[in-house]
């Protein structure tokens, strides 16, 4: 076995998952081995690059060692632009493609004179190189981007710390002093401060890639501004309030990305795994919103670093799991992501619930109840769990006694009644959607109800989710936050929307919304929005909460045997009768007939 270059302690373990103060000293680390994962895939595009396209080896294998020499000059400054999340989220693109024959393999891997060049300029190493121009532009990372016209080939010369020229036939580029001012064929990547240092606000680099996250385009100035201000007023919170995420943020985030909003969106946050420290979020309502995006997604940035020098889980996981964050089934190593980023969030909104006032707190209040009661939740199914190796294992347990730790500690009897109906109806939601009782079981029960038997076999049932369903915004939600924040907004809308059975739900007027659930159910029986709402008005203990999804399949069933209207209410307690408990693996509490 290979000597190993970074590794983590027990002890270093156990700051994550406390979040002491020895945590940053842990996050060097972590930084410090993505600075090694970032070489690492740059010798590997050189190698798999020359192999794969013969023609490109001497100037790939050029750039490397050109990158080797400036190094010893200026290490700092050549990490800086190795380093950057998108230089390696640009490099682990490139090697997929070229180890696949992807169509961008070679315009990929001609991004290694970009990266090399953006070191040059920051070292002031005298060089010129041939740089390939994508879509008209070339990308200088941690600089800016240079658009450029007539040609698929660009010459950039430089000839000091910060002074570079791009040549495209008659047209040139000049890149001089500070590259962050605008100019003529040239954006500046913006720079924003947190705390003593300084950020990019990266609405440029072409290798930006966050799932299925929108991506914005260039922000006006204005935008910037606004990202500016809020950035100020997050690290003046987390200073002030929450000092041990603050030391921690400040050592490891080296960048934040704006994303699109789509219309039926509220705040979005990101983190990508092949772009350590950067933070990906829609634009923040102000500096509380992420100062808690902040913290979230880094959560995921760390344990991703963690990943790369110790597993924690097995990486094929074929079990899934319940997740309250989520309305899909996740694998194992997903949930425990989940699990870390949600640990960070509680503890936000513990410390947010001393602050604020008002409405405010009473937010406060719920989030950190509801976060802590699923999140524990989802952290007890995984501890000693076989998915988890033994360094997982030892993480997870401290995760659970630091949230077991905070369960004494006071919540207002509204928050906790708020908290658990959101739990509950996430819950409702999510069975609906994903949980799938076996039709044979469920066409005997139908058998059995309409001959006026009795509901006497068990219902196996699986996680299954659905293949091409994209789930519905919970308005529901929306509407208990909007009356806690906006009662008057609230009152306005509701006036306007008395029949509405969401609006009767929010009021606590159980007896109306169940009126209004079952008369969208009548309309469209397939409206599991509907559904999971008469299950949320229905009592705590009752079928209809218990076990919605065989309640569901039954009420469908029945619907193709017989002509009769099937009254939803006495179905239900009809199924209620024999309760056997029958745990389906990653849900807890599942209860089945």
């Amino acid at each position: 076995m290979g000597q190993r270059f970074h590794a983590l302690s027990i002890d270093d373990l156990a700051a994550l998952a406390g979040g002491g103060d020895a945590e940053p000293a842990v996050v060097a680390t972590l930084r410090t081995g993505q600075l090694t994962k970032h070489k690492l895939l740059l010798h590997g595009v050189v190698r798999l690059g020359g192999r794969a396209m013969p023609d490109a080896a001497p100037a790939l294998q050029e750039c490397h060692e050109l990158l080797a020499k400036m190094e010893t000059e200026d290490p700092d400054q050549v990490a800086l632009v190795v380093g950057n999340p998108h230089v390696g989220a640009w490099a682990a693109r490139c090697l997929r493609q070229l180890s696949s024959g992807g169509s961008s393999a070679r315009s990929d891997a001609s991004h290694l004179a970009a990266v090399t060049a953006a070191a040059a300029i920051r070292v002031g190493y005298p060089c010129t190189l041939a740089l390939r121009p994508v879509d008209g532009t070339i990308m200088l990372p941690t600089l800016g981007r240079a658009r450029v016209q007539g040609g698929d080939q660009a010459s950039l010369t430089v000839t000091g710390p910060m002074q570079a020229a791009i040549s495209v036939g008659h047209q040139k580029v000049s890149i001089s002093g500070s590259p962050e001012q605008d100019g003529p064929d040239w954006l500046g990547l913006r720079w924003l401060t947190f705390g003593d240092r300084r950020i990019p606000l990266d609405d440029l680099d072409p290798y930006r890639n966050y799932g299925r996250c929108p991506l914005t385009g260039r922000l006006t100035p204005s935008e910037a501004d606004h990202w500016r201000r809020a950035l100020d007023d997050a690290w003046q919170l987390l200073s002030t309030h929450y000092p041990g995420y603050a030391a921690t943020l400040r050592e490891g985030i080296t960048s934040l990305v704006p994303i699109m909003l789509r219309a039926d969106d509220k705040n979005i946050s990101a983190t990508s795994g092949d772009a350590f420290a950067a933070v990906a979020a829609s634009t923040p309502a102000d500096g509380v919103a992420l100062a808690l995006a902040l913290i979230h997604e880094f959560q995921h940035a760390k344990l991703c670093a963690v990943i790369d020098l110790e597993p924690l889980f097995r990486r094929h996981s074929e079990q899934l799991f319940y997740a309250a964050w989520r309305p899909d089934p996740r694998p194992a190593g997903a949930l425990y992501h989940g699990v870390f980023a949600h640990m960070g969030v509680t503890d936000f909104w513990r410390i947010r619930r001393g602050l604020a006032t008002g409405s405010d707190r009473i937010v406060a209040e719920v989030e950190f109840t509801r976060w802590l009661g699923q999140t524990l939740d989802a952290a007890t199914r995984l501890d000693g769990h076989s998915e988890l190796t033994d360094a997982g294992q030892g993480l997870i347990s401290q995760i659970v006694a630091r949230l077991e730790g905070w369960l004494d500690e006071p919540v207002p009897a509204q928050a906790r009644e708020l908290a658990e109906m959101t739990a509950a109806d996430h819950m409702s939601c999510w069975r609906l959607r994903n949980m799938s009782p076996d039709e044979h079981a469920v066409t005997e029960l139908a058998h059995s109800y309409l001959s006026g038997g009795t509901a006497r076999n068990a219902v196996p049932t699986e996680i299954k989710p659905p293949d091409d369903d994209e789930p519905v915004r919970n308005a529901r939600a929306d509407l208990l936050y909007q009356k806690l924040c906006d009662p008057g907004r609230f009152a306005g809308d509701a006036a306007d929307s008395r029949d509405d059975p969401e609006i009767s739900c929010v009021q606590g007027d159980y007896v109306r919304a169940a009126q209004g659930y079952l008369a969208q159910i009548r309309i469209d029986p397939a409206s599991r929005h509907a559904w999971s709402g008469l299950a949320l008005v229905s009592e705590p203990g009752s079928s209809l909460r218990r076990i919605p999804e065989v309640i569901y399949a039954v009420y469908h069933e029945l619907k193709q045997m017989s002509v009769s209207p099937i009254d939803v209410f006495t179905l239900a307690e009809w199924l209620s009768l024999p309760a056997q408990i029958d745990d389906v693996p990653g849900v807890s509490g599942v209860v089945n007939h």
